[in-house]
């Protein structure tokens, strides 16, 4: 799967998220990059439905190095 973002509908908003599942046990890390919106999509404070995109990894340690990877990454640009 391939997902193209450009650089204009991106926030400087993100979050660490994680989800633990009843029914397998599990818990998921992901983390959340929060897109630009439009107001009209927002009808009070409280009423958070923006766009975003999360990446899950399976263990917390993955979602360390693969993160830690794209920071490095990113250095070398």
């Amino acid at each position: 799967m391939r997902i193209n973002v450009y650089h204009e509908e991106l926030t400087d908003e993100f979050e660490f998220v994680e989800k633990h599942v009843e029914k397998t046990g599990k818990t998921y890390y992901g983390f959340r990059m929060y897109m630009k919106s439009a107001p009209e999509l927002h009808h009070t404070k409280e009423d958070d439905d923006r766009t975003a995109i999360t990446v899950w990894f399976g263990t917390k340690i993955v979602a360390i190095k693969y993160l830690r990877a794209a920071h490095l990454a990113s250095a070398n640009l």
